[in-house]
């Protein structure tokens, strides 16, 4: 599959956004972020009469983390210009360190007032299900469960 890198260039106010596709028309791209900026402010600085399209290399990939990964790459190039990127999100974050932010997560979730109530909820429930298990059996067998 073959995948592309491009740029979207404001001259007039020095934004650059940085994107991948692996459609084969890479220009279709921006008319979907021209359409998304009518409808949010996220690209909204990017186009006016002057916005520049190009692409910065094509590459063939086997997978798409491939691509998100040189995406990266040109990303932190582009963060290091005098071209304010407006990228806001990493296009590629590597498998360790998405483990890594998820057990950030759930540790932050687990001590938040809305983790613990959720807990303790499930602590609850845990203890129901164990005494209504003990009923149902000892009405089936008439031999109450063990403890």
């Amino acid at each position: 599959m073959k995948g592309q890198i491009y740029k979207i260039h404001n001259p007039t106010n020095k934004n650059t956004y940085i994107g991948s596709t692996i459609q084969k028309y890479a220009k279709k791209r921006l008319y979907r972020h021209k359409k998304l900026s009518q409808n949010c402010h996220r690209y909204g600085c990017l186009f006016d009469n002057d916005t520049e399209f190009s692409v910065l290399a094509k590459i063939e990939i086997n997978k798409i983390s491939e691509l998100r990964e040189l995406e990266q790459v040109f990303i932190k190039i582009a963060e290091n210009s005098v071209d304010i990127c407006i990228n806001k999100n990493m296009s590629y974050v590597p498998e360790h360190l998405k483990k890594l932010r998820i057990n950030e997560q759930k540790v932050k979730y687990n001590h938040s007032d809305k983790g613990k109530e959720a807990r303790k909820w499930q602590n609850y429930r845990h203890i129901k299900r164990k005494k209504i298990n003990e009923a149902i059996l000892k009405y089936w067998t008439g031999v109450p469960g063990k403890n």
